[in-house]
């Protein structure tokens, strides 16, 4: 019985698969919903580590450090040197004779004849054994003996030069006395300041990639008698130094020749050569070149004294001082000091007032600029000369800016428009452009004495459309460019094309800016302010003129002495005169003025400037001024120690707290094609900004894939 019942549903699961079965032949139907993913599994074992990947930009050169640093002689009476290498931090173990060298030079002593002290190298070779001690610690033996040392001298310097595969090249000085080296004596003869060399030179100057970057090693080899295939004192210190920095490198001769300096003939020093004391300072022979002059000395720069007493061409004019038509017979510099003493040589070498501070006694403060409802401008300001108030300031030599600062965007860095806009060609196929001026008093703008020291300034603003009853111009209204085109240029000259339309938005809510320039100021004066009234929120000071000083020293350049002033009229709707289109043709007054193909905004012309020799594309400004062989004299040592110009901290000085916006240069701007203006890199930059918006912070901002700072330094 139970088994019949088993046998039934038996034979129906039989059945029912036996169907299911016959189902496989027909369609699948739609495919189900997919279910939840499942838990994550562990992780695999970690895979063998691929090669060692190469990034965009390399590792920043270290810096070696010699400390400690002691001369001596052995046994034998060679002399040695002991010191200490670290990295900054710790020891440098494993250096070679291959890595160090050992210069000798000793001081001959001065004579009335032959005048101050000279150094006369004696010898620069690889040392014959380098035995490390402790970690760190080497001793360092030349084949040089005491003995060998020059006939009358003393004092010798010696300096051990260190370098290594990913360091900077070292150079560390000792001055010690022949018969007891061991003992560290006082420097012979410095009359070089090395620091003021670096305040201009960076970490030092390009030749010898950076090799020897000091001037206590310098004067060693180079000496009077530097070598024999180069004629006596064509490549001591004084001449060669000279030569270089007054553009006569070109008759160096044989050091010119064997493949230094290609571009020494082509060089500008950026300041006034007059200026002895930027270089001869603070050291304890800083005044030798005013106090024992030197036909030698006086020779490197005066190249046109002849000193056989048959010729004579003159420094100033063609007279001989102190009587003219003198010839320069002497034949040593024993009789040198009897007319060139230390009063007359510091005369003759007195800068210009332009070109020294110190004799620049007028200077101003700007106390307020007030924006009234008829849209005038007034400025306030005070006056002092030497410290006390001066009045009697006139229009003439006094000049103004004016300028609003247009803010930044996340995607777009700030920028100075100007008010204050002419337009002007200099060629005449060309259309005038527009560029940023100043506000000259004489231009008919209102400057009142109030015989205090204190005067106030209202703005004619030409560029206005609309005029108060006082005949100054209404901010509000600044519609067009006065044309200051000479008439040489044809259909583009003043009296053809008065005016061309150039409207610059009156913002009150925005910083502006006035800057001021007298007769006689130290330094332009400026003041940022809000003309609604409200705090000043955003500024744009980049750069300052303190770190210009470090190569310009305070001489004016071009027209002013302060950053501050520059920027009111080289903004970035400023361009160059020979830029303009071509293809224009005749233009009307309410034409709107055109746009040149060559901005001179400020941060443009600088970078593209002090970048020169190494541009792709070089440099020409205002038609003739080209400076495509100029060389940047501050430069960071590469991987392969080569030199970079790309020493952006000598200029963007983020220790000076009046900077505020001194780290700009770390973050990819419309700056950075100043300088790298190939065509790649261009087609770099124009692929990523559109509508003028970059995003250049995208890659090269801090802690991106990219940061500038490390393509200009290295990895830190």
């Amino acid at each position: 019985m139970g088994k019949r019942f088993l046998l039934k549903p038996l034979l129906a699961g039989l059945l029912i698969l036996a169907l299911l079965m016959a189902g496989c032949a027909g369609d699948d139907g739609a495919t189900g919903v997919a279910g939840s993913p499942g838990v994550d599994g562990q992780d695999g074992a970690a895979g063998t580590p691929g090669p060692v990947g190469v990034g965009l930009n390399t590792p920043a050169i270290q810096t070696l450090t010699v400390d400690n640093l002691v001369f001596g002689k052995d046994a034998g009476g060679f002399i040695t040197a002991s010191f200490d290498v670290t990295d900054g931090t710790s020891a440098v173990t494993g250096l070679t004779t291959a890595d160090s060298t050992i210069y000798l030079a000793g001081l001959v002593p001065g004579t009335a004849a032959t005048g101050s002290d000279e150094w006369q190298y004696w010898t620069g070779v690889d040392d014959t054994a380098l035995v490390e001690g402790p970690a760190g610690t080497y001793l360092l033996t030349s084949n040089k003996l005491d003995s060998d040392a020059p006939v009358s001298t003393t004092t010798q310097r010696g300096i051990v030069r260190m370098g290594k595969t990913g360091f900077n090249t070292v150079v560390s000085s000792y001055d010690f006395d022949i018969a007891d080296p061991a003992t560290a004596v006082a420097a012979g003869k410095d009359v070089v300041n090395d620091a003021s060399c670096k305040e201009c030179h960076g970490f030092g100057v390009t030749i010898h990639s950076y090799g020897r970057n000091d001037t206590k090693t310098c004067v060693v080899c180079h000496s009077p008698n530097y070598n024999a295939d180069i004629a006596a004192h064509e490549a001591d210190m004084v001449t060669m130094v000279h030569q270089i920095h007054t553009n006569k490198a070109d008759i160096l001769g044989a050091l010119h020749v064997s493949g230094h300096g290609e571009n020494w003939p082509t060089l500008a020093y950026p300041g006034t050569i007059l200026n002895c004391a930027k270089c001869h300072n603070t050291v304890a022979q800083a005044d030798n070149w005013k106090t024992k002059p030197t036909m030698v000395a006086c020779n490197s720069c005066h190249t046109t004294i002849t000193f056989d007493g048959t010729a004579y061409e003159g420094i100033k004019s063609t007279l001989a001082l102190p009587v003219a038509g003198t010839l320069h017979t002497e034949t040593d510099n024993s009789s040198c000091v009897f007319c060139h003493n230390s009063t007359k040589t510091a005369a003759d070498h007195t800068p210009a007032a332009n070109d020294d501070a110190s004799q620049r006694l007028v200077e101003a403060v700007i106390n307020d600029v007030v924006v009234d409802v008829d849209g005038g401008v007034t400025v306030s300001f005070s006056v002092t000369e030497d410290g006390v108030a001066k009045t009697g300031v006139t229009t003439s030599g006094t000049s103004f800016t004016l300028a609003k600062l247009v803010p930044s965007t996340a995607v777009t860095p700030s920028f100075w428009q100007s008010y204050l806009s002419k337009a002007r060609t200099k060629d005449a196929a060309k259309a005038p452009v527009i560029q940023g001026r100043t506000e000259a008093a004489g231009d008919g703008g209102l400057l009142t004495d109030n015989g205090d020291g204190t005067y106030t300034y209202k703005f004619k603003l030409l560029n206005a459309e609309t005029f108060n009853l006082d005949a100054t111009g209404d901010i509000r209204t600044i519609t067009h460019a006065h044309n200051n085109s000479a008439d040489t240029m044809g259909i583009y000259g003043a009296t053809a094309l008065p005016t061309l339309a150039y409207a610059v938005p009156y913002e009150p809510t925005l910083t502006h800016r006035v800057a001021i320039s007298l007769t006689g100021i130290k330094t332009n004066t400026f003041l940022d302010f809000v003309p609604d009234g409200v705090t000043v929120a955003e500024t744009r000071n980049i750069v300052s003129r303190d770190a210009c000083n470090k190569c310009h020293g305070d001489s004016r350049l071009h027209a002013g002495f302060a950053l501050e002033y520059c920027v009111g009229c080289h903004t970035q709707n400023s361009y160059d005169p020979f830029s303009g289109p071509a293809d224009l043709g005749v233009l009307a007054t309410t034409d709107a003025a055109p746009a040149g193909s060559s901005s001179v905004e400020l941060e443009r012309i600088i970078h593209k400037i002090h970048m020169g020799k190494d541009l792709e594309k070089g440099f020409v400004l205002n038609g003739t001024h080209d400076y495509s062989n100029m060389q940047y004299p501050s430069g960071v040592p590469s991987d392969n120690r080569t030199p970079k110009a790309s020493d952006c901290k000598v200029c963007h000085d983020e220790s000076n707290a009046a900077m505020t916006e001194a780290d700009f240069w770390r973050y990819g701007t419309r700056a950075c094609g100043s300088c790298h203006d190939g065509d790649v890199a261009t087609a770099h930059i124009d692929a990523n900004t559109a509508e003028g918006r970059a995003s250049c912070v995208l890659c090269h901002a801090p802690g991106k894939l990219a940061p500038v700072e490390e393509a200009h330094y290295g990895i830190q």
